[in-house]
């Protein structure tokens, strides 16, 4: 009996101890409880780019732009977000730092740093508190009103829910343009809402909606963040070493986007409106585009085209896309991109700008550039 159970016993021993290895082995590089509530975020890009354009003088430069994150899970309903990225003089639609200058070293800002509370008792809803990413969508990821890289300061409330097929989303908030200590503040109060659609079980989709954004004490004020460069905007140049704003900026925007796939491969149509109420004339701004497939698995690719009017007091010219006519608002003309992900952490990309510098009677500009990216 005794050789018996102590040959029973050996054969329990060697049969539980895999799994006594693997145990100990997930024990050993078990994460910490702190640390498994931070998931980082990275992404680095190098770029080569040329301007020429008449009165311009040919211009080749080399770019980088890198990021790095976190987002924190606290306790509760709350994440807690930071980021880093590089920049020049904490351009507010820029975090491209050009390469040379002695090589100097390059500064590095504060790029997000806000908390995002989302009570589970209310799904879909967000409240953000801080320098934020842009909360308000952007069509086909479009840039007619905003640059991709700008990062609203403030408060946001937005909800989303989908409902079968049906997903309604809107989104408000207030953001701190310019504190003043003698005079008004200047501000952005804002709501867009919209809602989006799926048809034939998902492979048709069509999205619509619309915003209205007020820029509070902007009439008369000094030019934001570029004491010296209106974005295009009218100016009052009394003095020139203080040139002011000649208008209000209160803006109504439409957009739509109609998607689906023609045999698996994915296809949208963009299009984009914004007006300013102030101005009488110049107020006007309108954007159509096509996006050919999507560069996300790997080997996968994506196709751009789009084209767009943008007049001299349509949007907040500082606020605008960096790259479209040189930066800020009155021009026209096109822009053409093709992605491709050669993996889902490397991707290649080129992008084409023909425009006019000047909505009427404006000069030729071209810019391109060719981008290599690599994220976490």
């Amino acid at each position: 009996m005794t050789r018996t159970l102590f040959v029973l016993s050996g054969l329990l021993v060697l049969m539980t101890w895999p799994a006594q290895a693997e145990e100990a082995t997930q024990s050993a590089t078990e994460l910490p409880a702190w640390l498994s509530a931070i998931t980082p975020k990275a992404d680095f890009r190098f770029r080569n780019e040329t301007i020429d354009g008449e009165g311009l003088s040919l211009r080749n430069r080399q770019r980088i732009r890198a990021r790095f994150g976190a987002v924190v899970a606290l306790p509760g309903d709350v994440d807690f977000v930071i980021g880093l990225a590089s920049g020049n003089d904490g351009d507010p639609v820029s975090g491209n730092q050009t390469l040379g200058e002695g090589f100097s070293k390059k500064p590095v800002w504060l790029d997000l740093g806000y908390a995002d509370y989302h009570p589970n008792q209310i799904p879909g809803m967000h409240v953000l508190l801080g320098r934020m990413t842009n909360p308000f969508v952007p069509p086909g990821k479009t840039e007619l009103m905003w640059d991709h890289d700008l990062h609203p300061e403030g408060i946001n409330l937005s909800w989303s829910r989908a409902f079968g097929g049906i997903e309604p989303f809107a989104t408000g908030g207030a953001f701190w343009l310019e504190e003043r200590s003698k005079t008004k503040d200047s501000m952005l109060l804002a709501g867009q809402a919209g809602l989006r659609v799926e048809l034939l079980g998902g492979k048709l989709w069509f999205t619509a909606g619309g915003g209205f954004f007020d820029y509070t004490e902007t009439k008369g004020s000094e030019l934001f963040f570029y004491e010296d460069n209106s974005g295009g905007n009218s100016v009052d140049a009394t003095d020139p070493d203080h040139p002011l704003y000649s208008h209000d900026y209160n803006l109504v925007e439409a957009f739509a986007e109609l998607g689906g796939k023609i045999r698996g491969f994915p296809v949208a149509l963009v299009a984009d409106f914004v007006q300013n109420l102030d101005p009488a004339q110049d107020n006007t701004g309108w954007l159509a585009g096509v996006v050919l497939g999507k560069a996300k698995d790997p080997l996968s690719f994506e196709l751009r085209y789009s084209y767009r009017v943008l007049e001299r007091d349509a949007v907040l010219g500082a606020f605008t896309d960096s790259d479209f006519r040189g930066g800020g608002s009155d021009g026209k003309g096109h822009e053409a991109s093709v992605g491709f992900a050669l993996t889902r952490h490397t991707a290649f990309g080129a992008t084409y700008f023909f425009n006019e510098r000047g909505v009427d009677d404006g000069k030729s500009f071209h810019r391109a550039q060719v981008d290599v990216a690599f994220k976490l």
